[in-house]
């Protein structure tokens, strides 16, 4: 597996993202269906990607885990509040 500024990524890339994909769909929707029917609460769903990178992996040529979270929240129509961490700056990180 190639490693790029301390990141790993290999053709399994594509597949993990699309998983993600996959499992935030089904978190959100879930979630959606939950405080719909709980409206005394906070109606934001609130997501944390400590290993944010820049948002789009060039190598493997899909998008990262940011993007994959705000085109999902998007489509379902979500309120949230995102925090997006990259601990290295070569990786699309602030100091």
């Amino acid at each position: 597996m190639p490693v790029e500024n301390g990141i790993g990524h290999s053709q399994a890339t594509v597949s993990k993202q699309d998983g993600l994909d996959k499992i935030l769909r089904q978190h959100i929707a879930t979630c959606k269906i939950i405080l719909n029917k709980h409206q005394w609460c906070s109606q934001e769903y609130h997501y944390f990607d400590i290993n944010a990178g820049c948002g789009f992996n060039e190598e493997e040529g899909c998008p990262g885990s940011p993007i994959v979270f705000l085109d999902v929240a998007h489509e379902h129509g979500i309120k949230y509040q995102a925090a997006f961490i990259e601990k290295d700056i070569d990786n699309g990180g602030i100091i």
